[in-house]
């Protein structure tokens, strides 16, 4: 007669064995998994919802302009100072540059390893040292972050039956002021606008008679526009600050500037300009359901949860519909979180979809109700389970993260299935099912714990790569992992 001996358990051999601690103790146990269930159920209420995860760029851009200059002279008066500057700056990668009619466009590559918070300051700091170097003429360089999550999430059309210039000045001092207030919202941009703008037509032959040039104007219209600090006035008991204004309110004001002219006349700029209070000439424009329309392009902070950002920007854009004048119209154009939500909902669709299509193919082996139920159950523990350690790294539910899940579905069936197979193997030769259990998963725990590490050992280096692939790939990789 051939008997099979029993494997020792893990108090006979003096070691521990989580799966048979487990078994005798089923209270403790079942109370750490509702723990691991309530904190992966609180955890995935805060998680953000994303498109994809949010990764900084170390890339930095310095953009001057400056008008009427040309590339040659951009390159030698802006472009080239500013390189010399910042390129003594610790970590930068790469330094690129373009000099084109009236703009100079300088970018710095950092190292991943930079933060690009402390690059873009360190450039700041740099730029604003040689600033006084710089051209009079030329506006102040604009420094700023390639952020990919700063992109406009939302966009809404103001339109109706009234002049652009009218919707332009509504949306400028009404509407972009309430957007501006909500949480989350980093900057809200016009686009199509229709603005205002003084318009001076010098008239070519009375310069001449006058001898008089456009430069001459210019100068003498930047004097009369000034306003400046003129001292103080002491009255024993107090101070006061005295100041000269003197800037153009009206175009009619600006028409009535003195210009002097030889022989100690004095002409005024109506004789030799026409002055019109007009509006700026439009280099984009904008169309609602055929009309022209003022779109206003919300972008969010980064860090800040695109979807709820999004729901408060429409819950203040329907309380800004209620106060508009009869014919306006703000309608929602365009909303990135709609499509964030809908990918979301589609990725945990198909996260169901398998969990469904893999207890049904442990169904068909098995052939048994309990243990497919018990094989089901490790899919929803482990899945809820994570979503409390993506929270704890600051991770959201983005592409990459619901691809992870999604794709250890399959995985995380492995090791019940065998042990399962195991534990039916060892009932069928005569053992009680609790007694079982324990032999059973002491005889192929080892090789369980093999096989679930050996899937660790393959994707937690993913989470680890370096450069940009890198921190796309993080989430994916630790979200497997765990």
């Amino acid at each position: 007669m051939k008997t099979e001996e029993t494997p020792p358990s893990a108090e006979q051999t003096g070691g521990f064995n989580i799966s048979e601690v487990a078994i005798k103790h089923p209270v403790t146990t079942i109370m750490m998994v509702l723990a691991l269930l309530v904190t992966g159920l609180l955890s995935y209420r805060q998680l953000p919802v994303e498109l994809y995860p949010d990764v900084s760029f170390p890339v930095v851009s310095i953009s001057t302009t400056y008008p009427g200059a040309s590339a040659a002279e951009i390159e030698t008066l802006v472009t080239k100072p500013l390189e010399d500057a910042v390129s003594g700056i610790n970590g930068i990668d790469e330094v690129s540059s373009t000099s084109s009619t009236g703009r100079s466009t300088v970018v710095l590559q950092f190292l991943m390893s930079k933060e690009i918070k402390d690059a873009a300051n360190e450039v700041r700091e740099k730029v604003d040292l040689i600033r006084q170097r710089l051209p009079l003429d030329a506006d102040d360089p604009i420094i700023a972050r390639l952020d990919p999550a700063a992109a406009p999430v939302q966009y809404y059309a103001l339109s109706g039956d009234t002049s652009l210039a009218t919707l332009t000045e509504m949306a400028r001092d009404d509407i972009k002021p309430q957007f501006q207030k909500i949480g989350g919202v980093a900057e809200v941009n016009l686009l199509g606008g229709q603005e205002r703008e003084v318009q001076i037509l010098l008239d070519a032959a009375r310069l001449k008679q006058y001898r008089l040039s456009p430069a001459g104007i210019s100068s003498r219209l930047q004097q009369e526009n000034l306003d400046f600090p003129s001292g103080n006035l002491e009255t024993g008991r107090s101070v006061i600050t005295l100041r000269t204004v003197n800037a153009y309110k009206t175009a009619a004001e600006i028409a009535e500037t003195p210009i002097a002219i030889q022989g100690g006349k004095v002409l005024l700029l109506q004789d030799v300009a026409q002055v019109i209070d007009g509006f700026k000439t439009l280099s984009s424009q904008s169309f609602w359901n055929g009309k022209p329309a003022v779109v206003l392009s919300i972008g969010k902070q980064s860090g800040t949860n695109t979807v709820e950002m999004a729901h408060a920007v429409s819950h203040q854009a329907d309380i800004i519909r209620e106060t508009l004048p009869k014919g306006i119209a703000l309608d929602l154009s365009f909303d990135t979180a709609q499509f964030v939500e809908e990918s979301k909902e589609a990725s945990m669709e198909e996260l169901i979809i398998g969990s469904v299509l893999a207890i049904i193919v442990i169904f068909f082996f098995l052939r048994t109700l309990r243990g497919t139920l018990i094989a089901a159950v490790a899919i929803p523990i482990s899945i809820i389970s994570t979503y409390t350690f993506m929270n704890m790294m600051g991770f959201s539910l983005n592409m990459m993260s619901l691809m992870a899940l999604a794709l250890v579905v399959g995985i995380l069936v492995d090791d019940a299935v065998v042990d399962l197979e195991n534990i039916f193997r060892h009932i069928e030769m005569g053992e009680k099912p609790f007694q079982a259990a324990i032999n059973a998963t002491n005889e192929i725990g080892l090789a369980v714990m093999a096989t679930t590490l050996s899937i660790v050992a393959v994707f937690a280096p993913v989470g680890f790569m370096g450069g940009m692939i890198g921190s796309f790939f993080k989430q994916f990789g630790l979200t497997v992992s765990v």
